[in-house]
């Protein structure tokens, strides 16, 4: 399983984001790139919907660690009904565009942090699709994950997202080079026509390797610096009916407390009292239900709601 899901495998990752039996497609070598990238973009709208982005191994765990091994990431996300951050959820999607005869590599990316860009702490993947190359992603958590495939040219105009945002990638050099003429990818995020379009993280078209991956888990999972070891995160994507049919419209999102947002407008729909109501929310809203023992691996610590 290292490399290629088998047919069940398949079948199993498909019953998990909820595709159609009608629209299964078990190999995409025979396609036309149109009907390739088309397929792309409902399995990626299809996993964001149905597959949260979540820490909940660095919190409701008694190990608190986040493991990369391919076997591991099927059992958790695919028979666990789990989802994880953005190591684990583009791996497997990786696996699973790979097994249907994608052709695809995986790299790594700088998050901005709202200041500047940070190290090398995040996933994606390079999908090749006829002569042109897309960024594909379902692992970035928040209100500005790219919900289609980003084609891999310098947009100044950008594309639709979740309305009424967009998105776009432009290569340029970023702040704080010393080198002046060295250029990098960049994926940028506005709220709405009228905003300026935001770094949300940079990147290069170099492969990574498993190893590049696990030395960046290792900081993403254990340094007390980042969000993920400080705080709880449960995020997934809200399908509603539009005009051209099942489109994604806003997001779901606990961290703190539960809040959604569909288009521009956002509201907290949950505040926690107590341990019980997050563990009854992860439940009802991400289909996430926990064993008595990491029910129990929060306790004592700074997450645990008291």
């Amino acid at each position: 399983m290292a490399s290629i899901y088998s047919k069940e495998e398949i079948t199993q990752y498909y019953d998990r984001i909820n595709i159609p039996e009608a629209l299964r497609i078990y190999d995409v070598s025979g396609l036309s790139p149109q009907a390739t990238l088309s397929y792309l973009k409902e399995l990626q709208k299809h996993h964001l919907v149905s597959v949260p982005f979540e820490n909940i191994s660095l919190h409701y765990s008694p190990s608190r660690t986040v493991i990369l091994h391919p076997e591991q990431l099927f059992r958790k996300i695919v028979h666990g009904g789990r989802g994880g951050y953005c190591m684990e959820l583009n791996a497997v999607f990786g696996v699973l565009l790979r097994s249907l005869k994608y052709n695809l590599y995986p790299t790594g990316a700088r998050v901005h942090d709202g200041r500047e860009f940070g190290g090398w702490d995040h996933m994606l993947n390079l999908v090749t699709i006829g002569d042109s190359r897309y960024v594909v992603d379902v692992g970035f958590g928040s209100n500005y994950v790219p919900t289609t495939p980003l084609r891999l040219i310098h947009d100044a105009a950008g594309v639709p997202n979740v309305s009424p945002a967009s998105i776009r990638l432009i290569y340029k050099n970023i702040d704080g080079s010393q080198n002046a003429y060295q250029k990098i990818w960049v994926f940028q995020h506005r709220m709405s026509d009228s905003a300026d379009f935001k770094d949300m993280y940079c990147f290069t078209d170099i492969e990574f390797r498993p190893r590049d991956f696990e030395m960046m888990n290792f900081w993403t999972s254990k340094s007390p610096k980042v969000i993920f070891t400080q705080r709880l995160i449960c995020n997934k994507l809200i399908l509603g009916e539009g005009e051209k049919g099942k489109e994604i419209v806003g997001t779901l999102t606990l961290m703190g407390e539960l809040k959604k947002r569909i288009g521009a407008k956002s509201e907290v729909v949950k505040e926690f009292k107590s341990e019980g109501e997050r563990i009854e929310a992860l439940s009802e809203e991400f289909g996430i239900t926990l064993s008595e023992i990491e029910k129990e691996s929060i306790k004592n610590t700074a997450n645990e709601i008291r």
